[in-house]
C-alpha cells in the first residue's frame, strides 16, 4: 500500500500539513482504470494510523464534466499543475492527436503507481508548438489566448481550480468565433461591389454621353476656327476673304465679323506700307550712294595725309642711323685722346684714372647708348611700314572706283612674322620685367593677309604684357608663344602667367565691345575673331582663373600648294 500514490502522497514526507490531497491520474490496481482520487491522511498524535478518500474515474470526468456544451462549437479538457492531461473530450483528442486513457484491460496485478504517459503532459509534448505556447500560459496565468496548431487558430482560455490546483481549458476554434462577422463582411462587399459596379456603369454611360455632346459642340466650334486659322496663314500676303459661315453661337459669329473687318482693315493698310516702304528705300538708295561718296572720299584723304606724316619719318630715321654711325666713330676720337695722354707730361697717378675714365665712357657710348639707339631705330621703321602697308590697304578698299578691293592674300614665312612680332615689343617687355619665349619650325609658310594676322597677333601678345602687369609678379612675367603644323591645321599658342579671367567672363571675350580694361575699346580681339573666321580659321581663350594665366589658341589652314 505504501507504493501507491494514493497513500504515500498523504504520509507526512509529502504532506506535512495534513491536508486533502489530489492525485494525478493513474491506473488504478483495484480494477477500475484510469482515476484520480482525493485522498486524507488519518493522523493519531504523530502517527499516520491510515489514508482515506474518494475516486474519481476519468471515465466519469469526460461524461460529467467535459461533456457540457461550450459556445462556438469549443471543447474542454483538464490538466493538472504539472501539465499532465487528467481528461480530455472527444473533439480534443482530434484536435491534440491523442487518445484519452478511460479503461484499461488488466493483464497482471498492479505493483506500484502507474501514471499517465509523458505524451499527455502538454509542457512536454514533442510538438515543440504546443510545449512553447503552454508554457508560457501556465507561466503567466494567462486568462484567454491564441493557440495556434500548425496552421489552424483557436482561442483558448482557461480556469484555475484552486482546491485541485487544475486548469479547466477549453479551445474553441477562431473561424467559428469571426464567422458571423466575415458572413456580415461577404455580405457588406457584395453590396459594395455592386453599388460600385453601379456607379461604374452610370458614369461609363455619362461619360459616352458627354463624349457624344462635346464632339458635336467641338465640331460646331472647331469648324469656324480652323476656317480662320486656314485664312489667317495667307493674311497680309494675299487678297483679303470674308467668311460666312454662322455658327449660332454669339462669341464665335463675333470673332468671325470682328476678322472679316481685320482683313480688309489689314488689306488697306498692308498696301500703304508697301508704297511707303518702297519710297523710303529709294530715298535710302540715293543717301547711301551719296553718303559713301562722300565717306570713302574723305577716309581715302585722311589715309592720304597719315601716310605722308610717316614717310616724313624717314629723315628723322635716317637722322638717327647717322647719329648711331657717328658714335660708333667716337670710339677712334678717344683712341687718340689716349694716345696724346701717353704722349703727354701727366704723371703716372693721373694718366691711370684718366684712361680708366675714357675706357669706361668709350663702353657706355659705344656699346651701350649706340646699340639701344639703333634698336629704337629699328623698331620705329618696322612700325612705320607696318603702318604704312595698312594704310595703303585700306585706300584700295575704300577706292570706289574699283568694283572688287585687291586680292591681298600673301605667302610669307610665320616664323619671320612671329618673330618681328615679339622684337616690338622687346623692348617694353623688357623693362616691365616680361620675358618673351618663341618657339617656331623654320619651314611654315602660311597664306592669308599678312598685315591683319600681324595686327592681331600684336593684340594678343600686348594683352598678355597687360595681363602679367595687372599681376604685378615683378620680374617673373613670362609669355611662350609656340608654332606647329600638320595636315590640315597650323597652330599658334600663346601662354601667359598674367591675372587670367573670370570664369564669367570666358563667353564674352570675342564680342565686340567686350573689354576688361579701364580704357579698351573690345575691338581688338573681336576683329582678330572675325578676320580668323573669314579665313578658314579660329580662336579660344581659355583661362583656369584669377592670378592663373592665360592660354590663346589660334588655328589657320595650310597652304594650298
Amino acid at each position: 500500500m505504501e507504493d501507491y500514490n494514493f497513500y504515500y502522497l498523504a504520509n507526512a514526507s509529502h504532506n506535512p500539513l495534513q491536508k486533502s490531497v489530489w492525485t494525478s491520474a493513474y491506473l488504478d490496481p483495484a480494477g477500475q482504470g484510469w482515476m484520480t482520487s482525493i485522498i486524507v491522511p488519518i493522523y493519531k498524535g504523530t502517527f499516520l494510523e491510515g489514508v482515506t478518500g474518494l475516486d474519481v474515474t476519468i471515465d466519469s470526468l469526460v461524461q460529467n464534466v467535459l461533456s457540457l456544451e461550450v459556445p462556438w462549437e469549443g471543447s474542454a479538457f483538464l490538466v493538472d499543475e504539472s501539465g499532465m492531461i487528467l481528461a480530455m473530450s472527444e473533439k480534443i483528442e482530434k484536435i491534440l492527436g491523442l487518445k484519452e486513457l478511460k479503461n484499461h484491460i488488466y493483464k497482471n496485478n498492479i505493483q506500484t503507481t502507474i501514471e499517465k504517459p509523458e505524451e499527455y503532459n502538454l509542457l512536454k509534448s514533442n510538438t515543440p508548438q504546443i510545449a512553447e505556447q503552454m508554457q508560457k500560459i501556465f507561466k503567466h496565468n494567462t486568462p484567454i489566448s491564441t493557440f495556434l496548431i500548425g496552421e489552424d487558430r483557436y482561442i483558448l482560455s482557461q480556469y484555475s481550480i484552486a482546491e485541485t490546483n487544475w486548469h479547466l481549458i477549453t479551445l474553441i476554434d477562431e473561424s467559428k468565433v469571426y464567422a458571423p462577422i466575415v458572413e456580415l463582411k461577404n455580405q457588406a462587399d457584395s453590396i459594395g461591389y455592386f453599388v460600385i459596379a453601379l456607379m461604374l456603369l452610370f458614369y461609363v454611360l455619362f461619360f459616352i454621353y458627354l463624349m457624344k455632346k462635346s464632339r458635336l459642340v467641338a465640331v460646331r466650334i472647331a469648324e469656324p476656327i480652323r476656317k480662320l486659322s486656314v485664312m489667317t496663314s495667307d493674311l497680309g500676303t494675299k487678297e483679303a476673304k470674308r467668311m460666312t459661315h454662322e455658327v449660332g453661337i454669339t462669341e464665335i459669329d463675333q470673332l468671325v465679323d470682328n476678322f472679316n473687318k481685320l482683313s480688309e482693315e489689314l488689306d488697306i493698310r498692308t498696301q500703304e506700307y508697301v508704297q511707303s516702304q518702297l519710297r523710303e528705300k529709294m530715298k535710302e538708295k540715293d543717301a547711301e550712294i551719296a553718303y559713301r561718296s562722300g565717306l570713302f572720299e574723305s577716309a581715302s584723304s585722311y589715309l592720304h595725309n597719315i601716310g605722308n606724316s610717316l614717310t616724313m619719318l624717314d629723315s628723322k630715321i635716317r637722322m638717327l642711323k647717322n647719329l648711331s654711325r657717328a658714335l660708333a666713330k667716337s670710339e677712334f676720337g678717344i683712341e687718340k685722346v689716349l694716345s696724346m695722354l701717353e704722349q703727354s707730361g701727366a704723371n703716372k697717378g693721373e694718366k691711370e684714372e684718366i684712361k680708366k675714365f675714357l675706357n669706361d665712357f668709350n663702353y657706355a657710348l659705344s656699346h651701350e647708348v649706340t646699340a639701344e639707339i639703333e634698336d629704337i631705330t629699328n623698331g620705329i621703321d618696322g612700325i612705320k611700314k607696318h603702318a604704312i602697308e595698312s594704310i595703303r590697304h585700306q585706300q584700295d578698299i575704300f577706292n570706289i572706283h574699283q568694283e572688287t578691293p585687291k586680292n591681298y592674300i600673301q605667302r610669307f614665312n610665320l616664323k619671320e612674322v612671329l618673330q618681328n612680332v615679339c622684337d616690338n615689343y622687346q623692348s617694353s617687355s623688357r623693362s616691365k620685367g616680361v620675358t618673351i619665349h618663341l618657339e617656331c619650325p623654320q619651314n611654315i609658310d602660311i597664306c592669308t593677309m599678312k598685315f591683319q594676322l600681324i595686327s592681331g597677333l600684336s593684340n594678343v601678345v600686348k594683352n598678355a604684357i597687360e595681363a602679367i602687369e595687372e599681376r604685378d609678379i615683378k620680374s617673373d612675367g613670362e609669355i611662350n608663344i609656340r608654332a606647329s603644323i600638320d595636315a590640315k591645321n597650323i597652330a599658334i599658342e600663346v601662354q601667359d602667367n598674367g591675372q587670367g579671367l573670370k570664369p564669367e567672363f570666358r563667353s564674352k571675350m570675342f564680342k565686340t565691345g567686350f573689354t576688361t580694361k579701364k580704357s579698351g575699346h573690345g575691338l581688338g580681339l573681336h576683329a582678330f575673331n572675325n578676320f580668323l573666321n573669314a579665313n578658314k580659321g579660329s580662336i579660344r581663350l581659355l583661362s583656369e582663373g584669377e592670378g592663373l594665366g592665360s592660354t590663346v589658341y589660334i588655328k589657320l589652314g595650310v597652304c594650298d600648294g
